[in-house]
């Protein structure tokens, strides 16, 4: 088992802080989203198989276009979730897998340590694998009433820009981790595949053994 993770696709950070962007910093932002919607038009209905569609992005290219795309939606208003749901269905994977996992997180668990955060994304991943929910970790978390993106209102601001970077990084490091072999995995809550709020008491949740960390109780139900 290793003892440490690695960084998945992270936004660089910026050096300092400016209230005007610059000309470049516009030119590409507007390319940013340029291509964003040149991509939602070619590959919209699942139309992925065409004869004339342009490359798909390497992982780092498309990894810069979503952290500009991401600053742009800051720098022009709040960013809501609706703004996330979007990303979600034009990136291209692992970097759609990356946001729904990181928004997720952010939903779910922003106030919490990081090994609770790391918990929130393990039970996503472990679903995956397992199928029932979904064979993505988009399809996981937008099963309806299991996660908090789809219980979330479309319209909900996305304000703490800090803990969302963070909750991006810690479903990056999750997204690597369970690339890994099954022996090599660093697990949090193993076989968890539901958690609740400690405060309240789910009815699946009776009779059943459950790990504690901060304000969340995880269980093994399936």
């Amino acid at each position: 088992m290793r003892d440490t993770l690695h960084d998945g696709p992270i936004c660089p950070q910026r050096h300092s802080q400016q209230k005007t962007r610059s000309t470049s910093d516009v030119s590409i932002e507007s390319a940013t989203l340029s291509w964003l919607t040149d991509l939602r038009h070619k590959f919209r209905r699942k139309r992925y198989i065409q004869v004339e569609r342009p490359a798909r992005p390497s992982i780092a290219t498309a990894s810069m276009h979503a952290c500009h795309a991401l600053a742009y939606s800051k720098l022009e208003a709040e960013m809501k979730l609706s703004m996330l749901l979007w990303l979600m269905s034009v990136l291209p994977q692992p970097l759609a897998d990356q946001t729904c996992l990181a928004t997720t997180v952010y939903l779910e668990a922003r106030s919490q340590s990081t090994i609770g955060q790391m918990a929130v994304a393990e039970v996503a991943m472990r679903r995956r694998e397992r199928g029932q929910w979904g064979g993505t970790v988009c399809d996981v978390v937008k099963s309806p009433h299991q996660f908090a993106l789809s219980t979330s209102s479309p319209n909900q601001d996305i304000d703490n820009l800090v803990a969302f970077q963070k909750a991006w990084d810690i479903a990056g490091k999750s997204i690597v981790n369970w690339d890994l072999p099954v022996d090599e995995r660093h697990m949090f809550v193993p076989h968890a595949d539901h958690f609740a709020t400690a405060a309240v008491a789910p009815a699946w949740s009776r009779n059943r053994s459950a790990i504690t960390i901060g304000d969340h109780k995880f269980y093994s139900i399936n």
